[in-house]
């Protein structure tokens, strides 16, 4: 799934989605190697665990979207 931030979702396009993604903290890494390996190590390293029942996001730029070294991967904590 592709998406886009928006200010609201009081017009969304015919054959679009629109959708809430609730707050949430979030451990965020940017990496060469597997950004999910990094951040998981990272987490376990600081007694901490990713919120398995939410969203995690990847973020990508227009302007260079190369995984994995330019997406920013972020994981909800519990």
């Amino acid at each position: 799934m592709i998406c886009m931030e928006v200010d609201n979702l009081s017009e969304v396009p015919k054959g679009m989605i629109g959708f809430t993604i609730p707050p949430h903290r979030y451990a965020k890494v940017k990496s060469e190697g597997d950004p999910y390996q990094v951040i998981h190590n990272y987490l376990d390293a600081n007694g901490q665990q990713s919120d398995r029942r939410a969203l995690a996001l990847e973020i990508y730029y227009f302007e260079n979207p190369s995984w994995p070294d330019k997406a920013e991967v972020l994981l909800p904590l519990q």
